[in-house]
């Protein structure tokens, strides 16, 4: 039993290390990505104009496009 117990205490220690290195990695790249850039307002501008080719509405596609940019910022903090 008390290996068990440590085992889970363990797991969840690093679970906690991990997922707040991600919270400060994210932090870091947030820092670098403002919604004033000109290189940021272009990746959002032409991802949005792939998706609304698709068929979507323009607010909806510029919606989508700064979600795809925060899931990419999200999957670079992962690592």
């Amino acid at each position: 039993m008390a290996r068990n117990l440590g085992g889970t205490f363990g797991i969840s220690i690093i679970t906690t290390v991990v997922t707040r290195r991600q919270q400060v990695h994210q932090s870091y790249l947030g820092e670098n990505l403002a919604a004033h850039d000109p290189a940021v307002q272009e990746k959002i501008n032409s991802m949005s104009e792939i998706i609304a080719h698709h068929g979507v509405s323009n607010a909806d596609a510029k919606s989508h496009a700064m979600s795809m940019m925060y899931q990419n910022l999200q999957n670079q903090a992962a690592f």
